[in-house]
């Protein structure tokens, strides 16, 4: 029984350095963190943007589709301004399926590589590490990052 509480007790101290926060204690380090921390919440605002443009891309194509459907059965053949609205109605699916397709679909999902890359380079830099209090303000008070 001695043996199973002091091997319990060995391993609860031994794998306590493991479980504690590193913490960043110099200035560049702190500010490499900080950087990234904010490289990581730009792309997250940037996916956010994408989405929109994506959403609102689709709203479109959505309108369009829904339009042409409504109007087909009351298109009357024989009235040729009727059959040319419809005409111009049916064209516009193609540039809204262009720009869904080719511009905000892969807007999106380029955005959301560039957050996942920096979030994998905040994680691996600075995941489980805590800063200075003191440096991190004399560092937050001068922060410049270069642009992601």
């Amino acid at each position: 029984m001695r043996a199973i509480i002091l091997t319990a007790a060995t391993v609860i101290l031994t794998a306590s350095p493991a479980l504690a926060q590193r913490v960043l204690n110099t200035p560049d380090s702190v500010r490499e963190c900080l950087c990234l921390r904010q490289a990581t919440e730009f792309q997250n605002a940037q996916i956010a943007v994408s989405r929109g443009s994506m959403e609102r891309a689709q709203e479109e194509l959505t309108r369009i589709r829904r339009e042409i459907e409504r109007r087909r059965p009351l298109v009357d053949a024989t009235d040729a301004v009727a059959v040319a609205e419809y005409e111009a109605l049916v064209k516009s699916e193609e540039p809204a399926i262009r720009a869904y397709n080719d511009d905000a679909a892969p807007a999106y999902n380029a955005a959301v590589t560039k957050y996942r890359s920096a979030v994998e380079s905040y994680t691996q830099r600075c995941g489980g590490m805590s800063y200075d209090p003191a440096i991190q303000r004399q560092v937050e008070a001068n922060l410049v990052c270069r642009q992601p």
